[in-house]
């Protein structure tokens, strides 16, 4: 029984993070950015600039409330203001743990974390259900 826990202590978070990332740029609308998000089945992405950095996190929530208080066509680049964006952006560097990004989605309750380098680049993104998977794969597989 110890083994799990050990195993999933050590586990890093690049080994669980999804690449490449689903991501926007401030010039996509609230709809493009509405229709991505239903294209991929994901329910948030981070807004990104030319050189990879995450300038902010929006949710489906964000995209609803942006659509009913502005032109739907509107660019993102409008609304960043408005989002967590810079050193708000609960993040995570690639070599931290499995037990690490478990207590930040405990703490925080959030749906999506960015996974970000030394440099500030995005690198991968490691959602809830990720988290989720490691934590049953470990518990139903006696080798994890």
């Amino acid at each position: 029984m110890g083994t799990n826990r050990d195993i999933r202590s050590t586990l890093l978070v690049e080994e669980i993070m999804t690449t490449p990332v689903i991501t926007l740029k401030g010039l996509n609308t609230i709809t493009e950015a509405m229709e991505k998000l239903i294209d991929h089945g994901i329910s948030g992405a981070p807004i990104v600039d030319d050189m990879g950095r995450v300038l902010a996190i929006i949710s489906e929530f964000d995209l609803m409330k942006f659509a009913v208080t502005s032109d739907p066509h509107s660019a993102l680049q409008n609304f960043i203001k408005k989002l967590k964006q810079g050193d708000e952006i609960i993040q995570i560097r690639p070599y931290a743990t499995f037990v690490d990004i478990f207590k930040i989605f405990l703490a925080n309750g959030l749906r999506r974390v960015p996974v970000i380098d030394k440099g500030g680049y995005l690198k991968g993104i490691v959602a809830r259900r990720d988290v989720l998977k490691v934590f049953v794969q470990g518990i139903d597989n006696p080798l994890l």
